[in-house]
């Protein structure tokens, strides 16, 4: 085999179902059921650890000028700098990601 798609070939080719009798359904259906509130706990709580490490980092006055700053630019329909942002933005990306994450491991 030279590479993954000609593996993929030979195993759809040669795919069999194997006959279980429903015991797969069977297990399946005495597994636990997913706790579905978990994924949205986690993701508030990196949004509020996220909060508290830009108040830590920052201060607490600095953190609340720049979130006023961002509102008073905002209503004013100015353009808002991305160099302002750039903290906030990448740390948004980084909890959402980790979050999804997080998320998609609990779907698995």
């Amino acid at each position: 085999m030279q590479n993954d798609k000609e593996l993929e070939q030979l195993f759809k080719l040669n795919k069999r179902k194997i006959q279980d009798q429903g015991f797969s359904r069977e297990v399946m259906n005495k597994l636990p059921d997913k706790i579905r509130i978990l994924p949205q706990i986690i993701i508030v709580c990196f949004a509020v650890i996220g909060i508290i490490l830009s108040i830590a980092i920052q201060g607490l006055s600095s953190f609340l000028e720049s979130l006023n700053h961002i509102v008073e630019v905002s209503s004013q329909a100015e353009d808002i700098s991305v160099s302002m942002l750039m903290p906030y933005l990448i740390g948004m990306l980084v909890l959402g990601s980790v979050g999804y994450a997080v998320y998609e491991s609990d779907n698995v």
